[in-house]
């Protein structure tokens, strides 16, 4: 049986946003890059966790991590 791997990130800010919203997450894995952005809300009275989560088959390496924070700052 073949499994899944995932990564998870949960951010941490500073100042008034704790929890980073506004940021992005991209993970180079091979020629492939995967991209997220911290936005929690979905609508009305609708909300998900504070976790950015990249799916990576069944690849569990990533060659390299980039966060891209609120204030435009750049982590990797």
């Amino acid at each position: 049986m073949l499994k899944n791997h995932f990564l998870t990130l949960q951010l941490k800010g500073n100042g008034q946003n704790t929890f980073a919203v506004g940021s992005e997450g991209f993970v180079h894995q091979g020629a492939q890059i995967l991209n997220c952005q911290l936005m929690p809300t979905r609508g009305f009275q609708s909300s998900v966790d504070y976790k950015m989560v990249f799916g990576l088959g069944q690849n569990a390496a990533v060659d390299s991590v980039v966060v891209i924070w609120h204030d435009l700052k750049r982590q990797s």
